[in-house]
């Protein structure tokens, strides 16, 4: 248990066990900060790679509540685990028994957040981690099985199956095109960040006050954290550039898939 500064903690939206900020909690939250209220540690995780020392796995509300008030610190636990498998583990077993509760929607993303991060666990650990029923688990591969198994039975797309042709010259157009994709995502992430600050510039003049500057910023943190890790990262060690259903087709993984390749497997 520490105090850790506002300004090192990243709020990555792959690691967000809930499927949206709700912005009345954030305010009821900071609220009951400025009159006294004592509200249990956030839980992070430092995770090799990451743009910020700590990711948030628990306390999104109170992080948002504690900087809409401009606080400097927040008392925070600090979790074992290196990983982004390690993160989204630890982020499907929160907000179980305590905080707002959750949602359907939000029981689903804790689902989604444990299958991606131990593909191999058996339902029942999942539901376990989750606090949900196994049945439910079932329920979500069966789901997964059904559209990896429709992706399955359509046609690859002509480009590919000439690069397949034409292997090894089809790996250099894909690895040309990862860093196509690279560049036009980090233009994206560019401009949300000038937009971030524009909206923050704004909220500073008088008619500022007419903006719901936590929920726009909050929307572009999400928006830029997705982004983030849909950058394109490594050519795909299954089909070695060629495009396989493990890259959906574009011979290329983020760092999420990245990561939770077996290290056997990745080769470069």
């Amino acid at each position: 248990m520490r105090k850790i500064r506002l300004e090192d903690i990243e709020l990555a939206a792959a690691m967000q066990a809930r499927t949206a900020i709700k912005e009345a909690t954030v305010q009821e939250y900071a609220d009951a900060m400025k009159n006294g209220a004592k509200f249990p540690p956030i839980t992070v995780m430092a995770i090799d790679g990451a743009s910020k020392a700590f990711s948030v796995i628990d306390g999104w509300h109170r992080v948002q509540a504690a900087r809409l008030l401009e606080r400097n610190t927040i008392a925070a636990e600090v979790m074992t685990g290196s990983t982004n498998a390690d993160a989204m583990w630890a982020a499907a077993s929160m907000n179980i028994v305590h905080g707002l509760r959750r949602t359907n929607a939000d029981k689903a993303r804790a689902v989604t957040l444990a299958i991606a991060a131990r593909p191999d666990a058996t339902y029942e650990q999942i539901a376990c981690q989750c606090g949900v029923s196994a049945s439910m688990v079932a329920g979500y591969f069966a789901a997964l099985q059904e559209v990896d198994h429709a992706n399955a039975q359509q046609p690859a797309p002509a480009v590919v199956e000439h690069e397949r042709a034409t292997h090894p010259k089809g790996r250099a157009r894909h690895e040309q095109r990862m860093a196509e994709a690279e560049a036009r995502i980090g233009t994206v992430l560019q401009e949300l960040a000038r937009v971030h600050d524009m909206i923050a510039e704004l909220v500073e003049q008088d008619h500022g006050a007419y903006i719901n500057a936590q929920s726009v910023l909050s929307d572009l943190t999400n928006a830029s954290g997705a982004l983030q890790h849909a950058r394109p990262h490594k050519v795909c060690p299954v089909c070695n550039g060629a495009g396989c259903e493990t890259c959906r087709m574009l011979g290329w993984v983020s760092k999420k898939q990245w990561q939770l390749i077996p290290a056997a497997m990745r080769g470069r």
